[in-house]
């Protein structure tokens, strides 16, 4: 089998972490998931990555905001809006300026922000002391500017 083709795509995800392919913002559930399922990293940055019978491509992507969202959260796992399950376990969580939370997708080296409801739950499990707020007992990192990509 061949190497991948790989192209630059126009596909961009903005500040507010919606996906756009040039000046269309991209509003198919569908696309966006298969999107979203197929997102690796490498040194040059994100892409998604498609096969087609024998052929297959690396599409790198923009990355100006938070590539995935935080849709749920479980005893155990962060639920993330690409239909994968992160372990709780020593994730680390950051709040930026306007107290939006996010986390970081290790694979994609990039952020997750929580949408509305995750943030809510994830705010009921953490607890104070003193001006600080705690996850699992770790400081969240506050973040005046969020690295969306840092490969």
């Amino acid at each position: 089998m061949s190497s991948p083709r790989t192209i630059i795509s126009d596909i961009v995800v903005k500040p507010d972490g919606q996906w756009y392919s040039g000046a269309s913002k991209i509003e198919n559930k569908s696309i966006l998931l298969f999107f979203k399922k197929n997102l690796y990293a490498d040194v040059n940055g994100v892409f998604i990555y498609n096969e087609f019978e024998s052929k297959s491509e690396k599409a790198y992507i923009k990355v100006q905001g938070p590539v995935l969202k935080v849709t749920g959260i479980s005893d155990h796992c962060f639920i993330l809006d690409n239909e994968e399950k992160l372990d709780i376990a020593g994730k680390e969580i950051a709040m930026d300026s306007q107290e939006k939370l996010y986390i970081v997708i290790e694979k994609l080296k990039a952020w997750a922000v929580f949408n509305r409801q995750a943030a809510d739950d994830l705010r009921g499990r953490l607890t104070q002391s003193n001006d600080v707020y705690l996850w699992n007992d770790k400081p969240i990192r506050l973040i005046k500017k969020i690295p969306w990509f840092f490969g």
